[in-house]
C-alpha cells in the first residue's frame, strides 16, 4: 500500500523501472520500456533485469532436468556397451584401437559428470539463490559451450589423431553435425536464456566443425557447413520471435504495474490535498 507523506520513487517503485529516463510520469502506456533491435534488450537496465530474474529460476530448473536426462541416457548407453562386450579388449581390431575406445568413453564420462555437476550447482540455486541472474546464464551457456566442444573428442578418427595413432577410421561427421544440431535445438527450444548471452554457443557450433574437418579429414565440406549454418540461423530465428513475445508479454505487466502505482499516487495526492484543505478550513473557523 501507498504510505502518506512517501515520495513518488518510494510510493511508485514500478516507475523506476518501467520509464525511459528523461520522460515525464504523464505518459502513455506506449511510451514505456523499448526494446533494442538487435540485442533485444530492454532500455531501462532494472526492466533488463528484472526479466532475467523471471528467467533465472526456470533457467535452474531446465537445467537440472536435462543434467539428470544426460545422466540416465549415458546409464543406459552403458549398459548396451556391455552388453555388447565393447569394454573388452578381443573385441577390437587391436590394443590401440581399444585405448582410442576408451579415451573417447572417458570424455564421455567426464562431459556427462560436468554436466551433473552443474546440475547439482542449479538444484542448490533454486533452494538459496547463491549466484547472480547473469552468472545463471554464463554457467549454462560455459556448460552449453563445453559440449559442443568436447563432441568431437568422442569420435574415434579424432581421438585417434589427438593420442597420435594412425587409423583407417573415417571422420563421422553425421553424427557430429546431429550431436551439434541436437545441443542447439534443445538450447534454444528448452532453456529459458536470453538471446543476448546465448549467441556465443551458436557461433562456437558453426566454428568447430569446419576446425575438425580441416585438421582431421583435410577437407572443407561447404555445402555441410552451409546446412549447419543455416540451421543455427533458422534456430536463432525462432529463439528470437519467442523472446520477443515473452518481452512484451513482461513488458506489459510493468506497464499495467506503473499506471496503477501511478493512479495510486494521483490518488493519495488528492486525498492529501483534500484533507489539508479541510484542516485549514477547520482551523479557520
Amino acid at each position: 500500500q501507498v504510505s502518506r507523506g512517501a515520495c513518488p520513487a518510494a510510493r511508485a517503485p514500478a516507475m523506476d523501472c518501467c520509464r525511459t529516463p528523461g520522460r515525464g510520469a504523464s505518459q502513455t502506456e506506449g511510451d514505456y520500456v523499448e526494446l533494442r533491435q538487435y540485442s533485444l534488450r530492454f532500455e531501462v537496465p532494472a526492466a533488463e533485469a528484472g526479466f532475467a530474474r523471471s528467467l533465472s529460476g526456470k533457467l535452474a530448473k531446465s537445467v537440472m532436468v536435462m543434467s539428470v536426462s544426460s545422466m540416465v541416457c549415458y546409464s543406459i548407453f552403458l549398459c548396451v556397451s556391455a552388453a555388447l562386450s565393447c569394454w573388452n579388449a578381443e573385441c577390437h581390431e587391436s590394443y590401440d584401437d581399444f585405448n582410442v575406445f576408451m579415451a573417447c568413453r572417458a570424455v564421455d564420462f567426464a562431459s556427462v559428470a560436468s554436466m551433473l555437476l552443474v546440475g547439482l550447482v542449479m538444484g542448490a540455486q533454486q533452494r538459496w539463490r547463491m549466484m547472480s541472474d547473469f552468472a545463471v546464464e554464463i554457467l549454462t551457456l560455459t556448460m552449453c559451450c563445453v559440449v559442443v566442444i568436447a563432441a568431437p573428442l568422442t569420435e574415434k578418427h579424432v581421438m585417434a589423431l589427438v593420442m597420435g595413432i594412425a587409423t583407417d577410421e573415417p571422420l563421422d561427421d553425421a553424427w557430429l553435425l546431429l550431436f551439434t544440431d541436437c545441443v542447439i535445438t534443445g538450447s534454444h527450444m528448452l532453456l529459458p536464456m536470453r538471446w543476448c548471452t546465448l549467441w556465443p554457443l551458436e557461433v562456437v557450433a558453426i566454428v568447430v566443425y569446419p576446425i575438425i574437418s580441416i585438421w582431421s579429414a583435410r577437407e572443407y565440406p561447404l555445402d555441410k557447413v552451409l546446412t549447419l549454418l543455416l540451421l543455427v540461423l533458422l534456430s536463432a530465428s525462432g529463439k528470437r520471435q519467442a523472446e520477443v513475445r515473452e518481452r512484451e508479454a513482461f513488458r506489459n505487466v510493468l506497464n499495467e504495474r506503473t499506471l496503477r502505482a501511478l493512479s495510486e499516487f494521483e490518488l493519495e495526492q488528492h486525498r492529501g490535498r483534500a484533507n489539508a484543505s479541510r484542516q485549514d478550513s477547520a482551523r479557520e473557523e
